[in-house]
């Protein structure tokens, strides 16, 4: 009968997290897609040459074949000049450029050049940089989207299983005191459910911390993301731990139960203690 309710509850469970799948699933294509908005705000078009990681070597410049020489400008996402007025490198094929190999400590964000040459040819061009020195694809959103939708449901129909599933074995209370009549193996489902959730929920941080470190440029979100990620790593290493120990030590008092059981037809709990 209670197994009965438990099954019965967990469809129900399925039925409503079905219900609000189509919700979850737009709130989380909007939240990443607005990954690639904040992003992208104020460089985009012919200007544009891309995006480049902390610490990659790369060249920015234009090709403009009647010009003698172009000088950059360069300003940070804060507005702050970082290069001024400095003579681009010519490739030999009019390719006027400055090579930016010192990036380590750039900030992320979007950094903007402006430059002139000896013809009063203006250049408007831009660059970015993130953690991951690229731009989420929609396929890349899609993908990351039903990730977390599954890791969402396998958290919450695991928690549910492992809140509903009982833990004791039968007992029974007589005169003498209490006795187990039965072993049941509910148990280990309700610790296996509950060693696997935290899994999933330590993946799911692990994909969040991932997007958070190559996408946002909000620092003080990124540190709380890491931190979080860093604390339930170790935490998870404990709960392995306790989780093997529970399992192993319930299933030695089983044994010890079950040929109690097997003799008598009952056990006493003072028999194991």
């Amino acid at each position: 009968m209670e197994n009965y309710l438990i099954r019965n509850n967990l469809e129900n469970l399925m039925e409503k997290t079905k219900k609000k799948g189509l919700d979850l699933a737009l709130i989380l294509i909007v939240t990443i897609l607005s990954l690639n908005f904040i992003s992208a705000v104020g460089c985009e078009g012919s200007g544009f040459r891309g995006e480049f990681a902390p610490g990659e070597d790369f060249k920015i410049g234009t090709t403009c074949p009647t010009c003698d020489f172009i000088n950059y400008t360069v300003t940070d996402p804060k507005g702050d000049l970082i290069i001024q007025n400095q003579q681009g490198q010519e490739n030999g094929s009019k390719f006027y450029y400055l090579h930016f190999n010192n990036t380590e400590n750039y900030e992320w964000g979007t950094y903007f050049i402006d430059g002139n040459s000896n013809l009063d040819f203006p250049v408007a061009l831009c660059f970015k940089i993130n953690g991951g020195g690229n731009t989420l694809s929609i396929s890349e959103v899609i993908v990351y989207t039903i990730l977390l939708i599954l890791l969402i449901i396998g958290i919450t129909v695991l928690s549910y299983i492992a809140i509903e599933t009982p833990f004791n074995n039968e007992k029974q209370k007589t005169r003498d005191g209490t006795v187990v009549t039965k072993v049941t193996k509910s148990k280990y489902v309700k610790l296996m459910s509950i060693w696997i959730a935290y899994g999933l929920l330590l993946w799911f941080i692990v994909v969040l911390t991932g997007l958070t470190n190559n996408y946002i440029t909000f620092e003080p979100l990124r540190i709380l993301m890491t931190r979080t990620d860093l604390f339930l790593r170790i935490l998870g290493k404990g709960l392995s731990v306790a989780m093997v120990w529970l399992i192993f030590f319930n299933m030695w008092k089983d044994i010890v139960l079950n040929k109690e059981i097997l003799r008598n037809g009952k056990a006493f709990l003072n028999d194991i203690t």
